[in-house]
């Protein structure tokens, strides 16, 4: 896609916004299929390009920009690129509010996050999983045990379906603010809830039992993950090791 942009350019042929947006789209799933790549600041590139010919930018211009930032750790430039929109007065959709609530989330910024999810429900646009699982992950990073369950109680108010990720963000964010209690019935919740539980769920489970001194309930929740064939980790062996010392 960018070669044939380069090629249109060279031969002084006009690009429309159509053409920009399907380049920029490539340079963004193009950070899907690896874990490092320049396509990140080929995406930003064709959006300053087309900002300096003063080609219309449109929702999925701004979208796909700001969730190549995103894939691509360059937070602080996805960020820089939602204040633009109302700025030029361009809708958000909701691909728009998960890009950058995902951006929120990988580096910490839960009360920006918070904000986000206001102006969701201003705009009275419906929130997806993807929103509430990012928004618990920022609220998680951020260490807003508090805000991680608003975020998980309106999932359930608004009847969004919830995942491992959504419990597993929920969890930690509990654990590592030390509301292990908290974080012990959450884990319950999801069988209730009929999700499955990983290595990561497993493990905030056992970490949160060994801090509030429930050592035999986080022996039984590690044999658990061998009954279920859960992958164990050095986490999940460290932690069980510690309990059987208390034990």
């Amino acid at each position: 896609a960018l070669q044939v942009c380069s090629a249109i350019g060279q031969n002084k042929i006009e690009c429309d916004t159509i053409s920009f947006n399907a380049a920029i789209s490539a340079c963004e799933k193009a950070l899907s299929h690896r874990f490092q790549g320049s396509e990140w600041a080929h995406a930003v590139q064709l959006f300053n390009v087309m900002t300096q010919t003063k080609l219309e930018l449109d929702t999925i211009t701004y979208s796909t920009a700001i969730s190549a930032c995103e894939k691509s750790s360059e937070w602080k430039e996805g960020l820089l690129l939602f204040p633009q929109m109302a700025q030029h007065k361009v809708d958000c959709n909701s691909a728009t509010f998960n890009a950058t609530i995902s951006t929120c989330a990988k580096c910490g910024q839960w009360g920006r996050a918070s904000e986000l999810f206001k102006m969701i429900a201003q705009s009275k646009m419906e929130s997806d999983s993807i929103s509430f699982n990012a928004g618990i992950t920022a609220c998680e990073k951020g260490g807003a045990w508090q805000a991680a369950l608003r975020v998980l109680s309106e999932m359930a108010h608004g009847e969004v379906k919830t995942s491992t990720t959504t419990f597993d963000a929920t969890i930690s964010a509990c654990e590592k603010c030390g509301i292990w209690g908290e974080a012990l019935q959450l884990f319950s919740a999801m069988a209730q809830h009929k999700v499955e539980c990983n290595t990561v769920s497993f493990n905030a489970g056992i970490s949160a039992c060994e801090k509030s001194f429930e050592w035999e309930q986080a022996l039984q929740l590690f044999s658990m993950m061998t009954q279920r064939q859960v992958e164990c980790n050095a986490i999940s062996f460290s932690a069980a090791i510690s309990e059987c010392e208390k034990g």
